[in-house]
């Protein structure tokens, strides 16, 4: 019998060297971060910042809305885009 891993909520950021290029949200980030691979999104690595479903939206706009990554342009807003940011710095 296959054992189930437990889902992880929360807000996913996807990097590439010291730059996160995207940020996204799920209620299960690690089929979210398959999805990633097998849809061939080149990245580096990620790192997940577990949250509760209700925060899903609110921190996701948070932290798009710091670190600007180039792939969420959908999300940005309309001001001059600001140095990239290093993950470390989000801890």
């Amino acid at each position: 019998m296959r054992k189930q891993r437990k889902k992880i909520c929360g807000i996913y950021y996807l990097w590439d060297g010291a730059e996160v290029i995207y940020i996204g949200k799920s209620t299960d980030v690690r089929h979210r971060i398959s999805a990633h691979r097998s849809d061939r999104f080149d990245f580096a690595g990620y790192f997940v910042d577990e949250c509760s479903p209700e925060e899903l939206f609110e921190r996701e706009a948070e932290a798009i809305a710091e670190f600007m990554p180039r792939y969420n342009v959908s999300m940005m807003p309309d001001e001059p885009r600001q140095p990239e940011r290093e993950l470390e710095k989000a801890a």
